[in-house]
């Protein structure tokens, strides 16, 4: 049986990357548009088989509030050293190992 869903997706660094509106947790990526669709295709797949499988425990759900700017969110591909995290940098001022 086949559904319908919206693919929402953006370039980000050269790749085409996107998600399923409707189905929470289904993400890929590709260098083509073409390529993003047949990964999400295989992740809905992936999502699809482990929910008939039911090896998961059940869930549970809580309402929680947050506050900030939503759909203002900047992705970035940039990598972050093991120096550079907020606390290893603290680590090494504390230390004075800072370079």
């Amino acid at each position: 049986m086949k559904h319908e869903f919206t693919l929402e997706f953006w370039e980000d660094d050269g790749w085409f990357v996107g998600k399923l509106k409707e189905v929470p947790g289904v993400f890929s990526q590709g260098e083509t548009l073409q390529e993003l669709e047949q990964n999400i295709a295989d992740a809905y797949q992936l999502i699809s088989q482990d929910d008939q499988m039911d090896t998961h425990p059940p869930a549970h759900t809580k309402g929680i509030f947050l506050s900030g700017n939503w759909g203002q969110t900047t992705f970035s591909r940039k990598r972050i050293s093991r120096a550079e995290t907020p606390r290893r940098r603290e680590e090494a001022e504390t230390t004075g190992e800072m370079h």
